[in-house]
């Protein structure tokens, strides 16, 4: 049993139940800059359709601060479940990650199922 708690018990929890969490490091800045333009213009509102209907419930990018000299980009995916995160792959591969092929960059990824999540008060969705 996944037993999932936020700091407020009476307080909706989200409905995520598998993320993906994938680093990549670039190169230089102005790489890791222009792969973050490139994949905002990507980002249709149509393909953000299909992919939400398919069952991502969110997809973060951030820029990771904390390691000096280091360019690095951060994407966290969450999804509904199993089947939503195989039926987003296809989508993804076909509509976004072919068209950023020209980045030399280095990927780690892990896929996790939430057991525990934390959810403050002052959390605006």
């Amino acid at each position: 049993m996944i037993m999932r708690r936020s700091i407020k018990q009476d307080k909706n929890m989200t409905n995520a139940t598998l993320i993906n969490y994938t680093t990549m490091k670039f190169i230089s800045k102005p790489e890791l800059d222009l792969y973050i333009q490139m994949q905002e213009q990507l980002l249709t509102p149509d393909l953000i359709s299909k992919l939400t209907t398919a069952g991502m419930l969110r997809r973060t990018t951030t820029k990771v601060w904390n390691k000096d000299g280091a360019h690095i980009a951060a994407v966290l995916y969450e999804y509904k479940d199993p089947e939503s995160y195989k039926a987003c792959q296809p989508i993804l591969e076909d509509e976004l990650l072919s068209k950023l092929t020209q980045f030399n960059r280095t990927f780690s990824s892990t896929r996790g199922v939430v057991t525990h999540e934390i959810i403050s008060e002052e959390y605006v969705l």
